[in-house]
């Protein structure tokens, strides 16, 4: 897209999945909102499935029981199944509604976590901040004068080689 000068837009990659709100990315120079994805299994069973970044099944459970002790949710029990994939399970009592149970994890615990972006890179041996567009200019460009060179390197080499050739004749 950058060679054919055509707009684009890059965001965040997070290898535990979640959710994300990249509203205020900024092309890297603002922050991002990641969630757990939570979904309900009958009517008082709340299963976090995916973690939001940054997060480990053990700080996210610490957070969840911090807000429990601190009344910020009501939770009955709570159990890890994490085994290949992440399953966190919790057991709302019967006054619980989930959706603002659901509303309270993300609210009191690390089931959502705002994660500032700044990018700061090795530009001509200095730190320098930049955004993503200008990260990926400042490298084309680098990839472009790189293949240029080696380009006319090889071009040099197959013209010793054709002359080398003819003067053999």
């Amino acid at each position: 897209a950058l060679l054919s000068k055509q707009p684009f837009r890059i965001l965040p990659d997070f290898p535990q999945g979640g959710l994300m709100d990249a509203e205020d990315y900024e092309d890297g120079r603002g922050s991002v909102l990641v969630r757990a994805r939570i979904d309900k299994r009958g009517e008082r069973t709340l299963v976090i499935r995916e973690l939001p970044f940054g997060a480990t099944t053990d700080s996210l459970m610490a957070s969840i029981e911090d807000a429990a002790r601190n009344s910020k949710i009501k939770i009955t029990s709570m159990s890890d199944f994490t085994a290949g994939q992440v399953e966190i399970e919790i057991q709302l009592p019967a006054e619980q509604n989930p959706e603002r149970a659901v509303e309270a994890l993300y609210a009191f615990t690390h089931c959502q976590m705002q994660i500032p972006s700044r990018i700061v890179v090795i530009r001509d041996n200095k730190p320098a901040e930049m955004d993503v567009p200008a990260i990926l200019r400042y490298s084309t460009s680098r990839l472009l004068e790189i293949l240029r060179r080696e380009l006319m390197r090889r071009r040099r080499r197959l013209a010793d080689e054709i002359h080398g050739q003819t003067l053999a004749r």
